[in-house]
C-alpha cells in the first residue's frame, strides 16, 4: 500500500508518529511533480520533510504528486515551482477534502514556509502564557 494511504489512515501504520503535545497539530504536505506513491520513492524526498519536521506545530507530514494534489483540490499556482509546500489544518476542517482546498499556507519557497511556522509557534507560545 502506498505512502499516502498509510499516512491518511487506510493502513494500520504510518511513517511519522503524530505529536500529542501540541494542541492543534498541523499537516505538512510536500508536493512534487511526478512523485510516485510508494515508500522507496518517498525515502528519496525525505530531506525537506525532515528539515521542516523540527517545528512543534507540525503533527503529521507526507509527500504527494502534483496529480494527486489536483485530485484533492489543493490550490496550486498556474506555473508552480516544485516542490510546493503546504500547511493544512485537516483536523479543524469539516473533513479532509475541505481541508485540502483551504491551506493555511502554501509556497514553493522553503524560507517563507519556515517564517510562517516560526510566526505561528511564536503566536501560540504567547497565547499559552
Amino acid at each position: 500500500m502506498g505512502f499516502l494511504s498509510r499516512l491518511f489512515g487506510k493502513s494500520s501504520t504510518s511513517q511519522r508518529v503524530e505529536r500529542q503535545n501540541y494542541e492543534s497539530a498541523l499537516n505538512l504536505i510536500i508536493i512534487y511533480k511526478g512523485f510516485r506513491d510508494n515508500d522507496e520513492y518517498a525515502d528519496k524526498y525525505s530531506d525537506l520533510e525532515d528539515e521542516l519536521w523540527v517545528y512543534e506545530c507540525i503533527g503529521a507530514s507526507g509527500a504527494m504528486s502534483s496529480e494527486t494534489a489536483k485530485q484533492y483540490g489543493i490550490p496550486l499556482p498556474v506555473y508552480p515551482e516544485y516542490p510546493v509546500i503546504g500547511i493544512f489544518d485537516l483536523y479543524m476542517s469539516k473533513g479532509h477534502e475541505e481541508g485540502y482546498t483551504k491551506p493555511l499556507f502554501i509556497s514553493s519557497n522553503k524560507d517563507e514556509v519556515k517564517r510562517f511556522l516560526k510566526d505561528l509557534e511564536r503566536k501560540h507560545s504567547k497565547e499559552g502564557q
